[in-house]
C-alpha cells in the first residue's frame, strides 16, 4: 500500500442514485489514496451493482451499502466508521 508521509489516505464517497457517474468518480481517485469507501445510501438505481463490479476488480475499494437512506451526513459517517 502507498503511504503519504507515513499516513494512509482514505476517501469516502457518499452516493445516492449515482449509477451513471459513480464509476467515473471512483476511477478519478488519485493513486496515492490507499482506501476508497463508496457508501451507497439506499439508492433506488443500480449504484450498488456498479460499485460491486468495480470492487471485485480493485482491492482498494471497501463498499458500504446502507439499506436505509441516511442522507449525505449519515453516509459520510458510515464511511468514516468503515475507514
Amino acid at each position: 500500500a502507498h503511504m503519504y508521509r507515513r499516513h494512509k489516505i482514505a476517501v469516502v464517497i457518499p452516493a445516492y442514485n449515482e449509477a451513471k457517474l459513480i464509476a467515473t468518480t471512483i476511477r478519478g481517485v488519485p493513486n496515492y489514496v490507499d482506501l476508497i469507501i463508496p457508501v451507497n445510501d439506499a439508492s433506488k438505481d443500480e449504484t450498488a451493482d456498479v460499485v460491486r463490479i468495480l470492487a471485485a476488480k480493485n482491492k482498494k475499494i471497501r463498499f458500504v451499502n446502507l439499506n436505509e437512506n441516511s442522507g449525505v451526513g449519515g453516509a459520510i459517517m458510515a464511511g468514516h466508521e468503515q475507514a
